[in-house]
């Protein structure tokens, strides 16, 4: 993928990487989870990761006019607070490049809605089947600068059903954490579904260990060089 190497080259020469725990999880298909950070976490996560992952996206932003229907109904007038005049050539450069770069990039498409969203779902298990990853942003919050995760969705979790009744496997549910100052990306032990419970009580206790997962990714990441200051009990490589 022309798009992805040229990403790759762009975030190498800058002196990003990933880091050992990273470059070891790519052996099984894999759900690769990474806060959103107002674009920052998957655009790093894609430009590093194999061309094997593949990355959720909005459907608006596979088609021209949606793309441009929400850069200039929502994200550059409303989010951004730019004025009329100023948003329309953005949204609309924007609405010509991004359609292209989601499909360049093999992106799934993200439909809102009960039915939709069942497409998304389909592709994604197919592209698993085929040896791929997946690569999702479950914050809500996604324009948080916050280094510590806040509420998530779990509808994404989904894909573990799916993916057991058409294997007879668990699938890999993998945290990452995007370090802007140390340019690198570090991944955490991949987490599976125990498959003794109930879905919907499993699910809630994914959602749990996620959310304690991507806490020690940062903990781990901020105490870095500095061990004897980690809280007690709150020690990363604890599990």
């Amino acid at each position: 993928m022309v798009a992805r190497s040229l990403l790759r080259g762009l975030l190498r020469g800058a002196g990003w990487r990933l880091d050992q725990s990273a470059e070891d999880v790519y052996s099984e298909p894999a759900v690769f989870l990474v806060q959103h950070h107002n674009m920052s976490g998957p655009i790093h996560s894609l430009g590093l990761l194999p061309d094997s992952v593949h990355v959720w996206a909005l459907s608006s932003l596979f088609s021209c006019g949606d793309c441009f229907e929400q850069y200039y109904g929502y994200t550059f007038t409303k989010r951004y607070g730019w004025p009329r005049p100023l948003a329309l050539p953005a949204a609309a450069a924007g609405a010509c490049v991004v359609p292209r770069l989601m499909r360049a990039t093999g992106a799934v498409p993200v439909y809102r809605g009960k039915r939709e969203i069942l497409e998304t779902m389909e592709e994604s298990v197919r592209l698993l089947h085929d040896g791929e990853s997946l690569l999702i942003c479950p914050d809500k919050d996604y324009s948080s600068q916050k280094d510590e995760i806040g509420e998530i969705y779990t509808g994404f979790l989904h894909l573990e059903k799916l993916y057991w009744r058409d294997t007879g496997r668990h699938l890999a549910f993998i945290p990452l954490c995007v370090d802007r100052q140390k340019k690198r990306i570090t991944a955490a032990e991949p987490l599976f579904f125990a498959g003794t419970g109930r879905f919907k009580e499993e699910q809630r206790q994914m959602e749990e260990r996620l959310m304690v997962s991507f806490r020690r990714l940062e903990c781990r990441r901020q105490m870095q060089g500095h061990p004897e200051k980690l809280p007690a009990g709150n020690s990363p490589d604890r599990r």
